[in-house]
C-alpha cells in the first residue's frame, strides 16, 4: 500500500492504466501483491485490525468469512470492501465488522499493531475464542504479557479477566478450549507437561489422564499421524491414559466430551494410586 504523496500525477495514472498499481480510494494506491485483506480494509475507509489482523500473523483461528476493520469515531464515506464506488451497506453485505477508535482523525496506517488488533478482537469475538487469539500471539512470541497488560489496564475488569486466562504455553486454539472448559467446572490440569520417553503432552489431569487435542479439522499430515499414535502407545506402555480429541470432538461435541472425561475422573482413572479421589463438581 502506499500513499500517492509526492507521486507526479501523469505518472500514477500510467501505472494506474497499465495495472502496476490498483487505486484502492482517494489517495491510496496498493501494488499488485499487497495482502487482499489489507486492500479490502484501506478500501473501506480504516485499517485491518481484529481477527483479519490475526490470520496475516499465521495465528491459529477458527475460520471465520468478516473482515474486521478499525475506523476513526468521526469516520464518514466509509465504502464496500468491494469497490470503492459503492458506500458500505447499500450492497446488503455484512461481512464488515467495524471496530470503532476512541480518537478522531484520518487513518494514516493500513493495519493495526498486533497487540491493539488482540484488544480489538475482545469486543467482538467470545471470551474463549479472544483467549485462543492472545494465546496464539504469546505461544509465537509475536508480543509479550507485558505489553498486552499495558493494553488491557484501561480495560473493564470483565476484559482484563479474558487476559488473566490466556497461557502462553497453549499450541493449539482446541488445547485452549479444552483447558478453559475444564478448569470452568473445577478440574485441575497441567500443560504441556513433559513426559520422560513421550515428550510433552497437550493437557494431564491427575497422574495418568493424558490429553491430546489436535489442532486442525484435517489431521492429515502422515508423518504427524505416524508420531502421534506412536508417542500414544508409549505412553499407554508406561501406564498412562490417552485420550486423544479430534477437532470435530472438540469443537462440535464437547458435552459428550466433558461426559467422559467427568466419567474417568469419578472412577478415579486418572490416578496411579489404588486408593482414587472422587471429583465432585
Amino acid at each position: 500500500m502506499i500513499l500517492a504523496a509526492g507521486v507526479i500525477s501523469f505518472q500514477l495514472g500510467r501505472a494506474v492504466r497499465s495495472a502496476e498499481i490498483l487505486r484502492v480510494r482517494r489517495a491510496w494506491y496498493a501494488v499488485k501483491d499487497a495482502p487482499h485483506d489489507v486492500v479490502r480494509a484501506v478500501r473501506v475507509g480504516g485499517s485491518l485490525t481484529a481477527v483479519s489482523v490475526a490470520r496475516l500473523h499465521d495465528l491459529w483461528a477458527f475460520p471465520e468469512p468478516g473482515l474486521h476493520v478499525s475506523v476513526a469515531a468521526n469516520a464518514a464515506r466509509l465504502r464496500s470492501e468491494h469497490t470503492r464506488f459503492v458506500t458500505l451497506g447499500e450492497e446488503n453485505d455484512n461481512s464488515v465488522c467495524l471496530h470503532w477508535r476512541a480518537g478522531r482523525g484520518a487513518t494514516l496506517c493500513i493495519q493495526e499493531s498486533l497487540a491493539d488488533s488482540l484488544v480489538d478482537s475482545i469486543h467482538c469475538q467470545s471470551d474463549e475464542y479472544a483467549v485462543i487469539l492472545i494465546d496464539s500471539a504469546l505461544n509465537k512470541r509475536l508480543v509479550s504479557l507485558a505489553e498486552l497488560q499495558r493494553k488491557f489496564d484501561g480495560l473493564p475488569r470483565r476484559y482484563r479477566r479474558i487476559l488473566a486466562r490466556a497461557d502462553a504455553r497453549s499450541q493449539a486454539g482446541t488445547e485452549t478450549l479444552v483447558r478453559l472448559r475444564l478448569r470452568a467446572i473445577g478440574i485441575l490440569l497441567g500443560i504441556q507437561i513433559q513426559i520422560r520417553g513421550a515428550g510433552r503432552v497437550d493437557l494431564l489431569i491427575g497422574d495418568r489422564l493424558v490429553i491430546e487435542c489436535d489442532g486442525h479439522e484435517w489431521h492429515w499430515l502422515e508423518d504427524s499421524y505416524e508420531k502421534d499414535h506412536e508417542r500414544d502407545a508409549v505412553l499407554v506402555q508406561r501406564g498412562y491414559l490417552v485420550l486423544r480429541l479430534t477437532y470435530n470432538q472438540i469443537v462440535n461435541d464437547w458435552p459428550r466430551m466433558e461426559l467422559i472425561i467427568r466419567g474417568l475422573i469419578m472412577s478415579g482413572d486418572h490416578l496411579f494410586s489404588r486408593s482414587r479421589s472422587v471429583f465432585r463438581p
